[in-house]
């Protein structure tokens, strides 16, 4: 199996999504198809795919992309990092507020 070579804009898209508060960790030497990045973020872990801005998936990765039952993006640009993210945000319920209890016992 032949490990995929790395896109030029892979050190940025790491950069930005670690910018953003997400582990990364590279998997492009896996081969096979198989996405760039482990990506967590929330306690949430997604599979990412790094394209240049005019690259295509393979016809490698597009099976692979087809037959995956689990989460996998494709970014190029800091706002797909940003994107996938808010994803992951938006399956997450808020973080809880903080009641406060007045000098009697009730809630504010």
């Amino acid at each position: 199996m032949k490990a995929a070579k790395v896109d030029a804009n892979q050190q940025d898209v790491v950069s930005w999504f670690r910018g953003l508060g997400a582990t990364v960790h590279t998997l492009h030497s896996v081969g096979g198809g198989f996405p760039d990045l482990a990506i967590g973020y929330r306690g949430i872990d997604v599979l990412v795919e790094v394209k240049a801005p005019k690259g295509k998936l393979t016809k490698v990765q597009k099976d692979w992309h087809r037959d995956w039952r689990g989460g996998a993006q494709i970014v190029t640009t800091l706002e797909d990092c940003e994107r996938v993210l808010a994803d992951i945000n938006s399956l997450l319920k808020p973080p809880a507020t903080q009641v406060q209890i007045d000098h009697k016992g009730y809630m504010k």
